[in-house]
């Protein structure tokens, strides 16, 4: 499952929609705690932070994510979420990720 995690209610929808479309399950999530609650109940494979997401936020739940050893990924405004899905399947890191407006 993949955990996405940001406070814009319109990015997260639409962003989860793509997810959904080719074949995850998606869990969101606007605050920490709720992320943090997410990822300790459920089997969570990713979870995806977008870019609009505070850095004192972001940093946080990358801990987290070590922490639980699943992987994290920010997502940017020029990566489309499903690129960053493929890549972790692969086992790329996100600085050899190209791909379209998400």
């Amino acid at each position: 499952m993949v955990l996405l995690v940001d406070r814009d209610e319109m990015l997260l929808t639409t962003r989860r929609w793509v997810l959904e479309a080719v074949g995850n399950r998606v869990r969101i999530a606007s605050q920490v705690q709720e992320a943090a609650e997410v990822v300790s109940d459920d089997e969570v494979s990713l979870i995806l932070l977008c870019q609009t997401l505070p850095q004192d936020e972001s940093m946080t739940l990358q801990i987290l994510g070590r922490a639980f050893g699943v992987p994290t990924m920010q997502l940017e405004g020029s990566v489309a979420p499903v690129t960053l899905i493929e890549a972790a399947q692969h086992g790329l890191q996100p600085a050899s990720i190209s791909g379209v407006c998400g």
